[in-house]
This record gives C-alpha cells, structure tokens and sequence, in this order.
C-alpha cells in the first residue's frame, strides 16, 4: 500500500523537456512540467524530499506507461540515492480510470528501489 503523498502548492516549471533526476535533484520540490507532447512516460516530475514523483495526466479510461522509460527512471533514481519512485496518473474521475494489467504486473518487478504505481483524482482547491 502507498503512503499518501501530499503535495499542496509548490512551484512548477514549465520546461522544454523534463531535466534528468539529477537535474531535479538541485530543485527539490520544483515540479517540472514539460512542454513536450510527446514524453516518453509522463507529463510532469519532481523529487520531493527523498521521493521521485511522476505524474501523467489523462482524461481517458486508460493510458499507457512505457517500460523502457521507467526502468530508466527508476535506475537514476537509485543511482542518485533516492528511496521511492511513485507513477501517479492523474485524473478527473478515479472510478473511470482503469489500471491496465500489464502495469501492474511490470510493478510486481523488483527495481532496485521502492516503486508504486497509483491513481490520484485531481479535487480543485478552493481560494482563501
């Protein structure tokens, strides 16, 4: 079971491509949202605390998660000293969304590194 992760208002960078986990280690709780249409994993990325986040954004019933990509991802996060990697879709409605197989049984494998694989609904905050 995933720990809950809370991220409340953080600063984001809009960036040309997401930076390598390095990179994101010099920023740490920068979410670094790529300009690209077409990333290789996901939309959006950031080391917080000791903890790579990536978060893929979706309207559809399911999306696809590449393999090759988040063995990458999570063998940089090894090698930068980093404890977890988390996939997160996010979504409007949870209940629509639907994890294929095949993602959780990639998640099954073992990475060298504490991984998740999770589903987060995305609830508009309200202005103070």
């Amino acid at each position: 079971s995933a720990a809950s992760l809370k991220l409340d208002q953080h600063p984001v960078r809009l960036v040309r491509a997401l930076p390598s986990v390095v990179e994101m280690m010099k920023h740490n709780g920068v979410v670094h949202y790529s300009k690209l249409t077409n990333e290789p994993l996901c939309d959006a990325a950031v080391v917080f605390g000791t903890e790579l986040c990536l978060f893929q954004m979706t309207i559809g019933a399911e999306h696809n998660l590449k393999e090759r990509p988040w063995v990458a991802y999570c063998k940089a996060a090894t090698a930068c000293g980093l404890t977890r990697v988390r996939f997160i879709f996010i979504v409007p409605f949870r209940d629509r969304f639907r994890v294929q197989q095949s993602h959780i049984q990639l998640f099954e494998k073992p990475f060298g590194i504490s991984v998740s694989l999770e589903v987060a609904e995305i609830v508009p905050g309200r202005r103070q």
